[in-house]
């Protein structure tokens, strides 16, 4: 990647180094939101460009902001944003390397549709906007739809109504009544902004004219089952219902139907799953709706059971050793509602001898095919095997749905007898080694052989290692083994089969040359000997001889596996070499010696004498090749020629010894002698000197001469007795001498702060015997300037002109500091005045006081200003208030506030347009009533016409207070009835059916005729029928037709 350079100087060339050392970089990581876009809002669009590159694939794509996205991840997410948003789109490699882009997506406002129903119910039915009525039969209705949709002015506004009519308006807030017939009806409402927007919208409506639905759902068939086998279900008395309404059932399973009007009366449904898993039985849940109401039910004792699958588990496995157990464990599926228990099952094992079973192996009592009649197995059965042989084992699983069988078959096997031979057994390294595998395993059924190697004590510090060489692995039956390095081997062979694991094994001895080692051998100095080792290691075969080799030393050899001392006289380098011998071969090791040289005593200076806290130099001459060591007085030691102790103290007095060494030997030693001076003790009078700001402190010193002070580092004087005006808190040091050696002591001087003193803010009193407080810090300081202040700072302003007092405070420390305070006294201010007290009604108008003389504050339930508004009865106290503190005057006014009187108008009505006219009663009595249909105090349903009517009733009480309450009475038009046209019918015994007359659901009465309209002709003559039909609203209404009834003059 192309990286960039942020300073100049060596740095880029060696970033560019560092690029080249680490391996091939990789480009900029680029990606690409795509170009920006416009759309309508809520319109989709698809964001994003190329896909990434550069950086390390794969990529994965992040987009922000979440609002408008469909998904936030994936270079092409889809958006609906509502308003104009900036996304940017994060790109990020395998390394965590990342890019950005962004896109812009502007958003064109949509109309906003808002179509209403003034006569009609709106609801959402099925997601869609709905206006529905309900309880007229299957007539139709008019619906009067207004408009109050919001768009760009040039809009274009058109309608599909639904109901075969379609409109075009030239703006919003049209209104329309349109007619629909009994059912549903959908229809769209389009809104077309003109350009440069061009965005529209449309949006779906139902228009629905119905009754609340009807109908049931029952089982017709056997409620209990098995997967896969259907149930059978029917819709009733679902004839009648309207056109959209909708049919659900959720059987329970996660599977669900919605059918249209009407729906398929007779149905199946299979499940394919046991109710065992909710609990042993289904419960259906069924709903008839549509936008006037739901009609709901539910179904139980679903009853599905689970087709048995029969299966067991062997357990260890299905092989096994002759008088061992075999757990065999029944784990057949298939439950059985509603218990939902699994399956029953019986076992059998072939051949019947050989084995012994704890545990029953059920029977089927005769009765192979009908499962609830047998007597299960063990669930869990437990067979010892003491013959050989394979066995099959069956397990039969059944239920109500039906039988299963599953067969399995299990070998068991005799313990094997392992053995084996190894050639050679001993050798030197490396040695092969082959094997003669000579083993039994009667009745077997799968006997194995692995092989291994242990080496139990290694030689020589060797790392013997065991291969499997010519072609063989560790489970070949005769493998050969190459065994590289002393020591002795076990070589091990395990035959392995279901009665366990039989091991057996052969040691090997491989032995190796001998080998030989040197002990650390560290150089002498002239005159000395040595007495060298070695260790010499056997490797598997004895040791038969040894030889050491000591030319230039005393003696100059030996045949001793220990030599013993050996002297150099002279200084030098020297070698010494030692030797073994064994079957395998024989080895040898040498190493060099040097002997060094006495370097001479070293040459010192000296006596030396320091003060206490001085440093302490020693010296000694250097001499190349030559290293010291010091010792001396409190444990002192060095290995520097020239040592510096710093800060003595009087434990470095004494005597210093200095030795050298050169080549590891030490020569003789010299001493030198060193003297430490105390330094003096200084002391400052007195010890912890304090003062006040701005005053001085003098100090005297003892305990030596020529006395110099400072302050923070700082010279400040000289001498004794001192003198020093300090402005802080400051250590002094005082610094003298004496014998030669120089002292120091210091003390804190402190410096105590004047206390901070406030004697208030200047303050005007107005003229009074009225004592006023002042405000003052800190507490307990003494008062002064005027006889009118006591030392409490109370202040009495009896007399006018001004005063300056004065206040003093002491603190802890005895240091005191003033400050001053101007108290002015004025003449008395005029009294204030609120008004006079006033009394109005709870809903009187706002009422404006006035206090004097004017520029004064008003307090209560009252503005700032003095408005006062009646928000609850109660009495309300007013305060004026002029000036502040002393110079303050207030007066207060009062205002009652009466209650309304309590009016109930009576509760709403419905009554029909036939009623008489009747007294309308409202409490308290004697007030007006207003409103259509009024006359007096009665209220006239035929003068006031159908619909609600708001009637008004107003009262005033003894203290003027006025109230009124509303009543709304609904007067319901008288259904239209229609009996239907006069009819003649032939006189004989047989009933007629009357036709014709609406709406249906009315009563006939008259000669002859049931409520039903059943007419049984009983003789020639007219007879008048009177059809009465009563509304939802209690209406009630009545036609006549007349039904003649003539002799037949031919009969047959």
């Amino acid at each position: 990647m192309t990286l960039p350079l942020f300073r100049t100087g060596p740095w880029p060339a060696l970033l560019i180094l560092l690029i080249l050392a680490t391996g091939t970089a990789h480009a900029q990581l680029t990606v690409a939101a795509g170009t920006d876009v416009t759309i309508c809002a809520g319109s989709p669009t698809i964001l994003g460009g190329a896909a990434a590159t550069g950086g390390t694939p794969p990529y994965t794509y992040t987009w922000g902001p979440a609002a408008g996205l469909g998904s936030t991840n994936g270079l092409h997410p889809v958006c609906t944003a509502t308003a104009t948003t900036t996304y940017t789109l994060t790109a990020t490699d395998a390394g965590g390397l990342t890019g950005t882009d962004q896109v812009t997506v502007t958003v064109k406002p949509v109309p906003a549709v808002n179509l209403t129903c003034t006569n009609g119910t709106s609801s959402i039915y099925g997601g869609v906007l709905t206006f529905s009525v309900c309880g007229l039969g299957a007539n139709p209705y008019n619906f009067d739809f207004t408009d109050a949709t919001s768009a760009l002015p040039g809009a274009t506004y058109s309608i599909t109504w639904g109901n075969g009519q379609t409109g075009n308006f030239g703006g919003s807030g049209w209104s329309s009544t349109q007619q629909f017939p009994f059912g549903l009806s959908t229809g769209t409402y389009t809104v077309q902004q003109p350009a440069p927007n061009n965005c529209s919208i449309t949006v779906p409506f139902n228009v629905f004219v119905g009754e609340v639905p009807l109908g049931g759902l029952s089982v017709v068939s056997n409620s209990s089952v098995c997967t896969g086998s259907p149930v059978s279900f029917e819709w009733n008395n679902f004839n009648t219902n309207p056109p959209g309404t909708l049919y659900i059932v959720d059987y329970g399973d996660g599977n669900i139907d919605t059918l249209p009007q009407p729906p398929q009366a007779a149905f199946d449904h299979i499940y394919t799953q046991s109710s065992c898993a909710v609990g042993g039985e289904y419960t259906i849940a069924w709903s008839i709706t549509n936008p006037c109401d739901v009609r709901t039910g539910s179904i139980n004792q679903i009853r599905v059971s689970g087709a048995p699958v029969a299966d067991f588990t062997i357990s260890p496995n299905d092989t096994a050793c002759v008088n061992s157990t075999v757990s065999f464990t029944d784990i057949s599926q298939g439950t059985q509602a509603p218990t939902c228990v699994g399956p029953k099952h019986i076992w059998s094992i072939s051949p019947a001898t050989g084995w012994t079973a704890a545990g029953t192996l059920g029977n089927t009592n005769g009765q192979p095919t009908v499962p609830g009649v047998w007597t299960s197995g063990a669930a869990s059965l437990g067979v010892t095997f003491n013959t050989p042989g394979t066995y099959t084992v069956t397990d039969v699983a059944g239920n109500i749905c039906s039988v299963d069988t599953v067969v399995r078959t299990l070998c068991v096997e005799q313990p094997p007898q392992p053995a084996f031979t190894a050639l050679p057994t001993t050798g030197c390294t490396p040695l092969v080694v082959n094997t003669d595998n000579n083993s039994t395993s009667p009745n077997s059924c799968s006997t194995r052989y692995l092989w291994s190697t242990t080496v139990n004590s290694p030689a020589c510090g060797s790392t013997p290692v065991a291969t499997f060489s010519g072609g063989t692995n560790a489970g070949t039956f005769e493998p050969q083994l190459t065994l590289a390095g002393a020591g002795n081997y076990t070589v091990h062979m395990q035959a392995i089969n279901a009665c366990g694991t039989f091991p057996v094994s052969q040691s090997v001895s491989v032995g190796a040359p001998p080998q030989v080692a040197l002990n650390a051998i560290s150089g002498i100095c002239e005159g000395q000997s040595i007495s060298p080792t070695a260790m010499f290691s056997a490797c598997g075969t004895p040791i038969t001889g040894y030889w050491w080799s000591t030319p230039g030393g005393n003696p100059t050899n030996s045949t001793s596996q220990v030599p013993g001392a050996v002297s150099y006289a002279a200084a030098g380098s020297y070698s010494i070499t030692a030797s073994a011998l064994s079957a395998c071969s024989s080895s040898l090791a040498s190493a060099p010696l040097t002997v060094s040289p006495l370097p001479a005593a070293p040459v010192v200076g000296g006596p030396i004498t320091v003060c206490v806290g001085e440093d302490l130099q020693l010296q000694a001459t250097p001499v190349p090749g030559v290293t010291f060591q010091w010792s001396g007085p409190n444990g002192f030691t060095s290995s520097l020629p020239n040592p510096l102790i710093t800060a003595v103290t009087s434990a470095a007095q004494g005597t210093y010894t200095v030795s050298a060494t050169a080549g590891g030997c030490s020569g003789p030693s010299n001493t030198v002698g060193v003297t430490v001076n105390p330094a003096p003790v200084l002391v400052i009078a007195p010890a912890a000197p304090s003062v006040c700001a701005g005053d001085a402190v003098t100090l005297t010193a003892t305990g030596g001469a020529n006395f110099q002070w400072d302050a923070g580092g700082v010279p400040v004087g000289s001498g004794s007795p001192f003198t020093f005006w300090p402005s802080v808190t400051t250590t002094l040091v005082l610094h003298g001498d004496a014998n030669g050696c120089t002292g120091a002591s210091s003390t804190l001087l402190t410096v105590h702060p004047l206390p901070v003193v406030d004697a208030g803010s200047d303050q005007v009193f107005c003229e009074s015997t009225v004592p006023q407080p002042l405000g003052f810090f800190p507490l307990g300081g003494v008062w002064s300037g005027s006889p009118q202040v006591d030392n409490n700072g109370v202040f009495t302003p009896s007399v006018q002109g001004t005063f300056t007092l004065v206040y003093t405070a002491t603190s802890p420390q005895g240091c005191a500091n003033t400050d001053v305070v101007v108290i002015t006294v004025a003449a008395p201010p005029p009294p204030a005045d609120a008004g006079n007290d006033t009394t109005i009604c709870l809903n009187a108008p706002a009422v404006q006081f006035t206090g004097l003389p004017a520029g004064g504050s008003w307090n209560g339930d009252i503005s700032i200003g003095g408005l006062f508004h009646a928000t609850a009865p109660g009495t309300f106290t007013l305060d004026y208030t002029l000036g502040t503190g002393s110079c303050s005057t207030s007066d207060q006014a009062v205002v009652t506030v009466l209650p309304l009187p309590l009016i109930n108008a009576g509760a709403d009505q419905q009554v029909c347009i036939d009623l008489p006219a009747f007294p309308l009663n409202a409490t308290p009595a004697g007030g007006t009533w207003a409103g259509a249909g009024i006359t007096g105090g009665s209220f006239d349903p035929q003068m006031a016409g159908t619909g609600t009517q708001v009637l008004t009733y107003a009262f005033t009480d003894g203290n003027g207070c006025s109230n009124a309450d509303t009543r709304n009475i609904t007067v319901h038009a008288l259904p239209v009835v229609q009996a239907g046209s006069d009819i003649t019918f032939c006189d004989q015994p047989m009933a007629q059916q009357l036709a014709g007359f609406s709406p249906p659901g009315g009563a006939w009465s008259g000669p002859n005729v049931s409520p039903g309209g059943s007419f049984l002709p009983s003789g020639p003559g007219t007879f008048n029928l009177v059809y009465t039909y009563a509304d939802g609203n209690g209406c009630t209404a009545t036609d006549q037709l007349a039904v003649t009834v003539i002799t037949i003059t031919n009969p047959a």
